[in-house]
């Protein structure tokens, strides 16, 4: 339970500072996930000799193996670029990355901010998912993905199989947009559609156990 201690998955976290904005007390417990080597350069500054804090640098994405990227940095954040890139690296899935680090098997919170590849990750998290159904919270922007809303909605559905019933949508401002059920997702579809159109915003997409809800 969040309000008790916090076994937290912070995948793209750049230099660490959603990790300073959620943790509360030094028994809480973070993966910090950074595969970018500039960025991961500063969270180890940041972070790297606290005890309760243990840094990553695996590329996370629906399934393990290799390919080719290219990590595109603008305004702070980074991008991955696949197929494009000359740069190989080893992907793994997140559920086997919680397999090598298996002091977070019982996480209760996953957040996703990975510029455009965040489905992937969340396609490779299935097993946390189920078991788990922690807390997520993950950005939810097109990044020119044509596939855009019907990958949107297989995610969903990952959670909708998990037993998750709401989906709570922010707009990129913070602001409360609303809170629509997983499995009647005819609201979501017209919301995916109208940002696909208006190109003006983003969303942050927050999924909370039906017992806290």
């Amino acid at each position: 339970e969040l309000n008790g201690r916090i076994i937290g998955i912070d995948v793209g976290a750049n230099i660490g500072d959603t990790i300073a904005a959620f943790q509360n007390s030094n028994s809480d417990l973070f993966l910090a996930i950074e595969p970018n080597p500039h960025f991961a350069k500063y969270l180890y500054l940041n972070w790297g000799t606290f005890d309760n804090i243990i840094i990553s640098e695996n590329l996370c994405s629906s399934h393990c193996g290799e390919i080719n990227v290219e990590f595109k940095e603008k305004n702070g954040t980074a991008s991955i670029q696949t197929l494009k890139g000359n740069e190989k690296v080893i992907c793994k899935t997140l559920d086997k990355v919680i397999e090598e680090n298996p002091i977070f098997l019982n996480a209760n919170l996953l957040k996703v901010d990975t510029d455009g590849h965040d489905f992937e990750v969340l396609k490779g998290a299935k097993k946390l998912i189920c078991q788990n159904q922690p807390t997520v919270l993950f950005e939810c922007d097109l990044f020119n993905n044509d596939n855009y809303i019907s990958e949107m909605l297989d995610v969903l559905n990952i959670f909708h199989e998990a037993n998750y019933s709401q989906a709570i949508f922010y707009d990129n401002h913070g602001y409360l947009i609303g809170k629509f059920s997983i499995q009647d997702n005819k609201e979501i579809k017209n919301l995916l559609f109208y940002q696909s159109v208006s190109k003006l915003l983003y969303f942050d997409v927050l999924l909370i156990n039906d017992e806290f809800i």
